[in-house]
């Protein structure tokens, strides 16, 4: 998903060494160093609220608390102490301004199932890093473990050495409009992407419903898999709103691997929704719904028509069977996002030709003519062993990390797909209601249909959604 760009300004100590070593240290130290922040047991209150004895870095900052490195003068973790990595310069708490401190009461313990207080503590550190202090939030700490361990197949200790014992790469800013920064784990595996302030407390409301939602649809849910949840405050900086998540184009096992050639942002919407030639040669590389269907009428980033081609839409082929499962598991998960009024996301398409040196190998002929079935069965087996026993966490990631396109006869063809829905933390709220009541009006006013614009209500939004999407896969 990320795109060129320079995303936050790198001071004397970056964003992503921060991170890596603030999840570190919650992996390492959480019950030594135990938060100043968190809830206590059978608190009703959300986290992201709290104004009294816990107060969180946001609160802070809010309330005009100078938390640069000069002013900094809580017990820190540090890299380079006495303690050593991992050690805390004090044993006790680190307490908030006007507020006690608490020893860590939760367990972290992998088989336990979370409950309703996991989902609302607030592990909070102060840390020191190449002579710098800083403030690291991790959220819901033991829920996202729960998540990378059930819902992911990740293990505390893989998920550190993906995320803290390689270094992880800024990509800057992505493609659309939100303004938001990426950064990649060494191995292409997992995105860090930065929130918007409203997106970080809308996650922590619905992460109770996003983990029953993710339970229950395990293999099926076409959703983000949400892995961590972070805020940093560095010296003389704002805050920075981290989420980990899977990367949903991730091609795992050794070579031949495909190669995605075509990614497609699809939300169903016509408006504003073609990518141009001028747009592609600027270095815009994710297309939208009129690129991947041209058949419609719609509109580019300027306005301008796009007149519809004639003939039939262009259309997924993943096979009779695959839709049947398709159509109903997106709906569940369409179903999941309207319930909690959300609207503006995509299906995240890439696109990928079976690798030539694969498809030579599967159709290997035998001295008799026909096609060796025991060779072409060895060379698949041999290219996605390493998927199959531990990458594939959805029935959509089956082969080699997506889904093989099959005609009406249930034959493969030579096309894998990769798909997903992304961009899931966008509440229809009043931002969102105004946006929606004038480009209505503006459309209705042009004497055009209101329903096109992308900001309508996350009912009609959904039905449009999974309109297109039906539509357009096969």
């Amino acid at each position: 998903e990320g795109g060129a760009g320079d995303g936050p300004k790198e001071g004397p100590l970056g964003i992503c060494e921060a991170l890596s070593y603030g999840i570190d240290m919650v992996a390492q130290g959480e019950d030594q160093a135990a938060a100043w922040g968190g809830l206590e047991s059978g608190s009703e209150q959300d986290a992201t609220s709290l104004r009294g004895s816990t107060m969180t870095i946001d609160h802070l900052t809010e309330e005009g608390v100078d938390i640069g490195a000069e002013r900094l003068s809580t017990p820190t973790m540090s890299k380079d102490g006495e303690g050593g990595r991992g050690s805390p310069s004090a044993g006790e708490p680190v307490a908030a301004p006007g507020g006690p401190s608490r020893a860590r009461s939760d367990s972290m313990d992998p088989c336990r199932v979370p409950e309703a207080d996991d989902f609302r503590r607030v592990a909070q550190l102060s840390l020191e890093l190449e002579g710098q202090e800083y403030l690291f939030e991790a959220h819901a700490p033991f829920v996202f473990q729960s998540i990378r361990r059930r819902f992911f197949m990740m293990e505390d200790e893989e998920y550190v050495q993906t995320m803290c014992r390689e270094p992880l790469k800024m990509v800057g800013e992505g493609e659309g409009k939100s303004g938001c920064y990426f950064m990649f784990s060494k191995d292409q595996r997992l995105i860090i992407k930065s929130v918007r302030k409203s997106e970080f407390p809308f996650l922590v409301r619905i992460l109770m419903g996003y983990y029953e939602h993710i339970e229950a649809n395990t293999f099926h849910s076409l959703l983000p898999r949400y892995l961590g949840l972070y805020k940093i405050k560095l010296p003389n900086r704002p805050v920075e709103r981290l989420v980990v998540m899977n990367n949903l184009f991730h091609v795992p096992g050794p070579e031949p691997r495909p190669k995605i050639m075509q990614k497609f942002d699809l939300k169903g919407s016509l408006l504003k929704r073609y990518v141009t030639d001028e747009e592609r040669n600027a270095g815009v590389s994710v297309l939208k719904d009129l690129n991947f269907c041209q058949h419609h009428n719609g509109t580019d980033n300027k306005g301008n028509t796009i007149k519809a081609l004639h003939g039939p839409c262009r259309k997924l082929r993943i096979g009779k069977l695959r839709w049947s499962s398709f159509v109903a598991n997106i709906m569940n998960d369409v179903d999941f996002l309207r319930a909690h009024n959300i609207m503006d996301y995509s299906l995240l398409l890439g696109t990928a030709p079976v690798p030539t040196d694969l498809k030579e190998v599967q159709l290997r002929r035998s001295s008799n003519g026909r096609i060796d079935a025991e060779a072409a069965a060895t060379a698949a087996a041999e290219a996605a062993v390493y998927h199959l026993k531990k990458e594939c966490q959805t029935e959509w990631q089956r082969d080699f990390g997506g889904l093989r396109a099959r005609n009406d006869d249930e034959e493969e063809e030579n096309v894998i797909y990769y798909m997903g829905i992304v961009d899931i933390l966008q509440e229809f709220n009043m931002k969102k209601r105004l946006e929606s009541a004038y480009k209505t009006r503006v459309q209705v006013l042009a004497g055009k249909d209101p329903t096109l614009i992308s900001a309508v209500d996350s009912s009609v939004y959904a039905q449009r959604f999974v309109n297109f999407m039906t539509d357009h896969i096969r």
